[in-house]
């Protein structure tokens, strides 16, 4: 006879999850790997074998001995569940096996191979993430939380109650550069200011509908992006919102977005798909003499200040408005499909102004620096305050004078003449592509009877005479044959 072994496992008692014995648990041997039954006895000389199932007492233990290597598989005291499935070696378990719908379609597997299983899942070792064969193997949690962390994750909850400023600010440090800091859809609550360290952090939610930030406080701001410590210069700082709704409780002296950072540092805020309404006083703050802010299908509102403030703006497919300030204040101005709109004005340029596809509504304030104007399928619904002296657009003259169109930089060259009895001459355009269409505005401010001379490329239908008060508008047509400009039409003098 073999030499028989006690099988510890059963006699040390066998216990489930909750640390509670198998009362009266089923047990059954088989040889390894497969269900064909295998002896195990009732003594320690092999004399005495045991009935199969053995069962087990109530407090979990039970008596057998084993001569062979065995499957060993435990069954509640119902003989239905299984709870246990190992391969016994000398006393000790060898394999366990686990019979579970999640892995290898139901079949039974032991567990060392689903571990492997795992390993080659990720790529590496001991549960490691690793890319490729020459990459470093990395923790789970460390390469998930470069590529992105949830709010979630640090105990934030959206359910318009909770105060999450803690758990956003939390998940906000733990961000890596460049990584992606997401909000499952929700309304979380926070008050006080979210501060973002310069450098490339993205800020998504799960859609503007779905996923709402609501800041409570009345006096903070909903983001603030401040330099990176122990950096002097952030000079290419990136910070990116998208799909996400940054509200108000109430109303707020704060900015809803807002950039602090040096002045001569390149800050771009990037927005996609965001809403900013509510009471905030400015939708977007840029602080810096290049900072830019570029934003694409956002809805942003300010309500007691200016709308977007920075030096560059560029929107396509949005809407901006301040119901009380300028929907914009910086030095250029570039957009597509964009409805700017502000109760003093629109937009208050200083730099550029590049609009295609837009409508201005409210004023619009031209600094004489300004080139060139609106262009491209543009309206605007209000006065314009134009401030520029030089071309190529608007001439402010005070006596005798010439004025050099350029329709290679603007459509339009506005001619104000208030010298009395003055000459002005207007000189050849600058070169112009073919079909080139450009107005001229001759107006008269003089106080009495003026002259206006068109040089010969231009072709007039008549003489150019508006009383003193009043303009007359002229369109021209570049003839690239002939090398003219025809008169096409003009309007009656009208007053300025």
């Amino acid at each position: 006879m073999a030499t028989v072994t006690l099988i510890q496992l059963l006699a040390s008692g066998v216990v489930d999850s909750t640390g509670a014995p198998i009362a009266s648990g089923k047990v059954r041997a088989y040889q390894p790997g497969t269900l064909t039954p295998e002896t195990i006895y009732a003594d320690n000389a092999g004399a005495t074998p045991i009935v199969q199932p053995l069962t087990l007492t109530a407090g979990g233990t039970g008596i057998a001995y084993f001569s062979n290597p065995i499957r060993l598989i435990l069954k509640d005291s119902t003989d239905t569940s299984t709870l246990l499935d190992v391969n016994i070696v000398g006393g000790s378990p060898a394999s366990t096996f686990v019979t579970s719908t999640s892995f290898n379609g139901g079949a039974q597997t032991t567990l060392q191979a689903i571990l492997d299983n795992v390993d080659d899942s990720f790529g590496g070792t001991d549960w490691k993430y690793k890319q490729s064969a020459t990459a470093t193997s990395r923790f789970i949690k460390t390469w998930m939380s470069e590529v992105q962390v949830s709010v979630a994750d640090y105990g934030a909850v959206g359910d318009d109650s909770t105060n999450n400023l803690t758990a956003i600010q939390n998940a906000i440090n733990a961000v890596s550069a460049f990584g992606v800091l997401y909000f499952p859809a929700g309304t979380y609550r926070y008050t006080g200011d979210l501060t973002l360290p310069a450098g490339g952090i993205t800020i998504a939610g799960a859609g503007r509908t779905a996923t709402i930030l609501k800041q409570m406080s009345t006096t903070n701001h909903g983001f603030v992006v401040t330099p990176t410590a122990g950096v002097t210069s952030n000079t290419a700082a990136y910070t990116v919102f998208r799909d996400l709704h940054l509200k108000c409780g109430t109303t707020s002296t704060g900015d809803a977005i807002r950039s602090v950072l040096n002045g001569t540092d390149l800050t771009s805020i990037r927005m996609r798909g965001v809403k900013i309404f509510g009471g905030w006083t400015r939708a977007v703050f840029n602080s810096t003499a290049l900072g830019e802010v570029v934003c694409d299908d956002c809805l942003l509102s300010a309500a007691s200040g200016d709308g977007v403030v920075t030096a560059n703006f560029t929107a396509t497919s949005s809407t901006v408005t301040s119901t009380t300030a300028k929907g914009f204040v910086g030095s250029q101005l570039f957009s597509s499909g964009l409805l700017l709109s502000g109760a003093t004005a629109a937009a208050d340029v200083t730099t550029g102004l590049y609009a295609a596809t837009s409508q201005l509504a409210g004023p619009l304030l031209i600094s004489s620096a300004v080139t060139p104007a609106l262009t491209s399928s543009s309206t605007l619904s209000s006065a314009v305050t134009d401030s520029r002296t030089g071309s190529p657009v608007a001439f402010n003259l005070a006596g005798t004078n010439s004025v050099t169109p350029l329709p290679g930089q603007s459509p339009i060259t506005k001619i104000v003449q208030s010298g009395a009895a003055a000459t002005t001459t207007i000189n050849a355009p600058a070169a112009a592509i073919f079909g080139t269409h450009h107005t001229i505005i001759c107006s008269n401010t003089s106080g009495g009877a003026l002259t206006w001379t068109f040089n010969a490329v231009f072709k007039t239908s008549a003489a150019v005479a508006p009383a003193t008060g009043n303009r007359i508008t002229l369109v021209f047509y570049y003839d690239a044959v002939n090398a003219t400009w025809s008169e096409v039409t003009r309007s009656a003098a009208v007053p300025n």
